[in-house]
């Protein structure tokens, strides 16, 4: 059985039901075994604007989202208006395109059908619950699918509180019916039956999970041994702390909302210097407040991993939109040298798997790791296979009765912070581990006992000690990632989330008769091994990034020396799109011939 990649566009105001809809539809898809991917685009507001959802359907991994759409839902007329030409050329426009109370017809330029539903006067005169219109909706979408009404209403009957099932059931019942008998007295049965979905074949024995970026960031940190969780909410990192504080009972986790973003990191920085794995986590500006802090990481060799989801800047930006221009922020924040790692999420799934390792490297180099996603990564939702909790690590990185030991025979007792010739770590061991024990932590540089000190060959020596620790860890980063043709005439350079997009890309220029490929890297700081050098005079390197200035092209040539000069950019709040990179790549190269 083969199923063609169908598209879906739904729209409308803030305050009208929209997530909801998008997110039971995404559900409902994802358990009768098709693979989707959701990815939302919506204003600062809490009522009225323009907001819109889009699905991408397959039978196989959706890598990327599509500029286009086989199906446009419209919960008000604007939706029509802002997205009619992103209507594929005999694709369906459907539910409130006019001012109409009753169902009309039209067709339009696309040869695309376009059919006037009245929703909200089903949800408030037949339902009897204006409130109902996303089920209403919902219902009428899952029509146009070809999706069971009784498969539906099981879902509804698990989502919604017992109290809201019955009127929730009537809902369904109408928007699906009314959908039905309208597409009837119309004619366009037979039309309509061409965007039904084949049904996927054993799907009792779906096991896929749908889940979002925040999500998966915050399922792993409680795999990967968080106790202790404090922020202040930040769009669009909010996510995280949402889905760990519904966990919190169950993963015996403390999550607390402190009153501003440097309480929260140095609340984090409190719990992990007593020995408890913790996380903060925050968008660019709180991240600013954070760096004082994240010095204080540094110095002290504290633990600590912290989740950057970006968002355009500077200052406030733009809330609820996507960017990647943060990196060359991330790899000096906090006045002074100390260690550090950054990372970058390059997919829901990368997500689960690097946050586990972004703990594993705070916990054994006792050093600040920044983790890099956006709110593109954050907020969209994929169908995946379970995650495999086998795969992930929770070392205990602290000193042992041996190590105890040794230094008490030596020195007489702990010692927090013993010069170490090769790796530059100092066994590490936390207030009251040990009876009798005393261990210091303090902001200003120290010998290695913790106690103060300002004489210049401990502080040289310090430093070394704790840069020394880059050695060893740039061994633990991951190589960027090659996907492509087995000798490219074009590499195209990338970082976080936009993997899939990139790969996408490549697909359809390859099968287009271009030669191209991408490295896609995650692991940032300290910069991965990679084969730039040995490929630099065999083809050509354009940076793809979600920034207006190539900060990825920027590291590469501090790190390596390459310059990269072309690129292909956007800064305007959106996440790039295959089409336009697509596009770029073919105008870059028609210049250069």
């Amino acid at each position: 059985m083969t199923i063609t990649s169908k598209n879906i566009l739904l729209g409308g105001a803030a305050g009208q039901g929209l997530d909801t809809s998008a997110n039971l539809l995404g559900k409902h898809l994802n358990r009768l075994g098709y693979q989707i991917l959701l990815t939302k685009d919506y204003m600062s507001r809490i009522r009225g604007g323009h907001n819109f959802y889009q699905i991408k359907i397959d039978n196989q991994a959706v890598k990327a989202p599509q500029k286009t759409t086989d199906m446009l839902f419209c919960f008000n007329q604007e939706t029509n208006e802002l997205h009619f030409d992103k209507v594929n050329k005999g694709g369906i426009i459907a539910g409130e395109i006019s001012d109409s109370k009753e169902i009309e017809i039209h067709q339009s330029d696309q040869e695309s059908i376009s059919l006037h539903l009245p929703w909200n006067q089903w949800a408030t005169k037949i339902v009897e619950n204006p409130r109902t219109l996303s089920t209403v909706a919902l219902a009428s979408m899952a029509y146009f699918l070809g999706l069971s009404e009784n498969k539906l209403i099981e879902l509804i009957n698990q989502s919604f509180k017992e109290s809201l099932v019955d009127i929730n059931e009537k809902a369904v019942k109408t928007g699906y019916q009314r959908t039905k008998e309208a597409i009837k007295e119309h004619n366009l049965l037979t039309k309509i039956k061409e965007s039904w979905l084949e049904p996927i074949e054993n799907q009792d024995e779906n096991e896929q999970i749908l889940i979002s970026g925040n999500e998966a960031t915050g399922m792993s940190a409680i795999a990967s041994g968080c106790k202790f969780f404090s922020t202040y909410p930040m769009t669009p990192s909010t996510g995280i702390m949402n889905y760990l504080a519904k966990k919190q009972k169950e993963a015996n986790l403390v999550v607390e909302q402190s009153e501003d973003e440097i309480a929260g990191i140095n609340k984090a920085l409190g719990a992990s210097s007593m020995g408890v794995r913790a996380m903060t986590a925050t968008s660019g500006g709180g991240f600013s407040l954070m760096v004082e802090s994240l010095g204080m990481s540094g110095v002290a060799e504290i633990p600590l991993v912290v989740a950057n989801v970006q968002r355009p800047g500077p200052a406030t930006g733009l809330p609820t939109r996507t960017e990647q221009a943060d990196l060359q922020f991330v790899l000096t924040a906090a006045q002074g040298e100390f260690p550090r790692a950054v990372i970058s999420l390059t997919s829901i799934e990368d997500a689960f798997y690097r946050v586990n390792k972004a703990f594993e490297i705070a916990e054994k180099y006792q050093i600040p790791v920044i983790v890099l996603s956006d709110q593109y990564l954050a907020d969209s939702t994929a169908s995946l296979s379970p995650f495999q909790f086998q795969k992930l690590n929770c070392h205990d990185y602290t000193i042992n009765d041996q190590e105890l030991a040794r230094q008490k025979q030596q020195y007489g007792k702990y010692v927090r912070y013993e010069f170490n010739s090769e790796s530059g770590i100092s066994p590490r061991a936390y207030p009251g581990q040990y009876t009798g024990e005393t261990v210091l932590i303090d902001s200003h540089e120290h010998d290695i006992y913790g106690n103060i000190t300002e004489d210049s060959e401990i502080r040289t020596a310090m430093v070394d000690k704790r840069m020394r620790k880059l050695e060893k860890l740039k061994s633990e980063m991951s190589s960027p990632n090659y996907y492509g043709a087995e000798n490219p005439k074009t590499i195209l350079l990338s970082w976080g989330s936009t993997e899939g997009i990139i790969q996408e890309a490549v697909d359809n220029l390859r099968a287009s008769g271009y030669s191209v490929g991408s490295l896609h890297f995650s692991d940032l700081f300290p910069f991965p091994d990679t084969t730039l050098p040995e490929l630099v005079d065999k083809c050509k390197f354009i940076s793809v990034e979600n920034n207006a200035t190539g900060q990825l092209a920027q590291l590469i040539a501090r790190e390596t020396g390459i310059q990269v000069s072309q690129k292909i950019l956007r800064y305007d709040g959106r996440q790039i799109t295959w089409e336009e990179i697509c596009s770029q790549l073919k105008s870059l190269i028609k210049e250069d011939q």
